[in-house]
């Protein structure tokens, strides 16, 4: 069985887009390849992902700054007025899951020996949410992915990406083991409805991406040797 993500198809389509002209060949074999090292806007974005989406974690103020230990362990101050931006764009916060694993089976795709599985950000009974943090937020490679692609053919809802461009800074005197200090530039949510062709776009890219894995063993062996993930 091929185990495709949300990343490995994104990944793809950067490959193809002459706007991100970072993605070759080659370092999409590394990334696909390599044992995954969050890098330090990658940890952080975990952190704010984590108390964006925590409705038990009571906030002071919009000046103060939360202390929150993400999924890896490590601490990271979240500015408050972030968080408040943050959950302005996603009323639902407290009626739905965060984190909640997928897979979208051979069934599902109609691709036989092919699955796409992943995690959404947060899930609610009317509406995924999908929140993405970055130094520089370039809304079209987000609302045209092909994550945006995958959580709606698997839960037929509709989809609100929220993109929130934010700071990274080491602050003096901050307690000792925080990281640092991840505050808001600005956010934007981008709602996207479920149209009729999805399904048929997410098929075409899974079929392209695996004829392009299938062109080194080590990927397509990498792939097929991948486990689903757990599903609640």
């Amino acid at each position: 069985m091929i185990q495709l993500s949300p990343t490995i198809l994104n990944s793809f389509q950067a490959l193809h887009d002459e706007g991100r002209p970072w993605m070759t060949e080659e370092k999409f074999r590394e990334q696909l390849l390599s044992p995954f090292q969050p890098s330090d806007a990658a940890d952080a974005g975990n952190a704010v992902h984590e108390a964006a989406f925590d409705h038990s974690l009571a906030l002071r103020g919009m000046e103060e700054r939360a202390h929150v230990t993400n999924s890896d362990g490590n601490t990271w101050m979240v500015a408050e007025n972030l968080i408040h931006a943050i959950r302005a764009k996603c009323p639902d916060i407290g009626f739905g899951i965060p984190e909640v694993p997928f897979l979208l089976t051979e069934d599902d795709l109609e691709l036989p020996g092919v699955q796409i599985s992943g995690r959404a950000d947060y899930l609610a009974r009317t509406r995924a949410y999908e929140l993405k943090t970055s130094a520089r937020v370039k809304a079209a490679s987000y609302i045209e992915s092909a994550q945006r692609l995958v959580y709606i053919v698997r839960y037929r809802v509709p989809l609100t990406m929220i993109l929130a461009q934010v700071k990274i800074t080491n602050p003096r005197g901050r307690p000792e083991g925080v990281k640092g200090l991840v505050s808001l530039d600005h956010c934007q949510a981008y709602p996207i409805d479920p149209h009729p062709s999805d399904i048929d776009r997410l098929r075409d890219l899974a079929r392209n991406c695996i004829s392009f894995l299938k062109t080194d063993q080590l990927m397509i062996e990498h792939v097929q040797s991948k486990k689903p993930p757990v599903l609640l």
